[in-house]
């Protein structure tokens, strides 16, 4: 396992690959881990590669509904808000997408914090690390998922609202949909 440390271009697209051979947990990654990048999220490409081939994602735990994802598409997962999306890693050998903000940035990929779970980060024996964040359980966001149904592929939105959250882009909790498949619906 070796830590990396990647330096992403002013205003740049980077595309990144999770070169371990475990998944990378988006929600264990920190500020401090994107260090520069204005916009805390990753971007995963969906090339469709489930077994039927058409998109189809697996419901989460709170749907009993398959979303169909239209392949070409991008999945946006700001690193605050993958615990409530239900696309919480980046698979191994998986490329992903990060912005560079308006400066140089780097984006530190440390294996022992971002693939083990939380929960076994501080055992006896293993590294110490401080949390990524503490747990306020009076301050979790309320989440209203919405899920747009076309002929053959869907788009969902998810909704995330806490008092602290402003009336702009909140990095790290809002992310940016990008454009795909012509014919699939999409939400702005």
């Amino acid at each position: 396992t070796t830590n990396q440390d990647i330096t992403i271009p002013a205003k740049k697209f980077v595309v990144v690959a999770n070169s371990w051979t475990a998944p990378i947990q988006i929600d264990n990654f920190e500020d401090g881990d994107l260090e520069g990048l204005t916009d805390k999220t990753v971007y995963l490409f969906n090339t469709g590669s489930d077994p039927e081939g058409n998109g189809t994602i697996t419901p989460d735990a709170s749907t009993t509904q398959e979303t169909r994802y239209a392949t070409g598409t991008y999945i946006s997962i700001p690193i605050y808000s993958a615990p409530y999306t239900g696309d919480a890693t980046i698979s191994s050998m998986q490329g992903f997408y990060v912005v560079g903000g308006t400066t140089e940035g780097t984006l530190h990929l440390n294996y022992d914090k971002l693939v083990r779970p939380k929960e076994e980060q501080n055992i006896i024996g293993g590294p110490m690390h401080a949390p990524a964040r503490i747990a306020d359980t009076d301050n979790e966001p309320q989440v209203a998922k919405f899920l747009f149904r076309g002929t053959r592929y869907d788009d969902r939105l998810i909704i995330l609202e806490r008092p602290d959250f402003t009336r702009g882009y909140d990095s790290g909790w809002d992310g940016e949909q990008w454009g795909g498949n012509a014919s699939a619906p999409m939400s702005y």
